[in-house]
C-alpha cells in the first residue's frame, strides 16, 4: 500500500498551524495530539511501540496514592509502590509526572 504523506504549515497567515494529511496510516503506529503551555503538536512514529492509556495510567497512580497516603497516616516505614514493582513509592509513582 502506497499512501503519500503531506505537512503543510502554511494553512494561516502567521504559518502557525499545521496539518498531516494521510491518517489512513494511522493503524501503522503511534499518533498523538498534544497541547501544553498554548503550543500544540502533532507526532507519528511507526511501528507501534507501546500502548498509551492515560486513563489507565492516571487511575493506577490514583491507587498508588492513596495507598502511599493511607501508609503515611499510619506510620508504616516500608512503603512499597501498591503497582507491584517493588520499589519505594517515592521511586516509582511518586515520581509520576501525574504528582507535580
Amino acid at each position: 500500500m502506497q499512501t503519500l504523506v503531506t505537512e503543510c504549515e502554511e494553512l494561516s497567515e502567521s504559518l502557525d498551524t499545521g496539518m498531516l494529511i494521510g491518517m489512513n496510516l494511522i493503524t501503522q503506529g503511534d499518533f498523538s495530539i498534544s497541547s501544553y503551555q498554548g503550543h500544540t503538536v502533532m507526532t507519528f512514529r511507526t511501528p507501534s511501540i507501546e500502548r498509551i492509556d492515560y486513563v489507565q495510567d492516571i487511575a493506577l497512580f490514583n491507587k498508588c496514592l492513596k495507598v502511599h497516603q493511607l501508609n503515611e497516616r499510619n506510620k508504616h516505614r516500608q512503603d512499597k509502590c501498591a503497582c507491584g514493582s517493588g520499589k519505594d513509592f517515592k521511586n516509582c509513582h511518586g515520581k509520576s509526572k501525574y504528582n507535580q
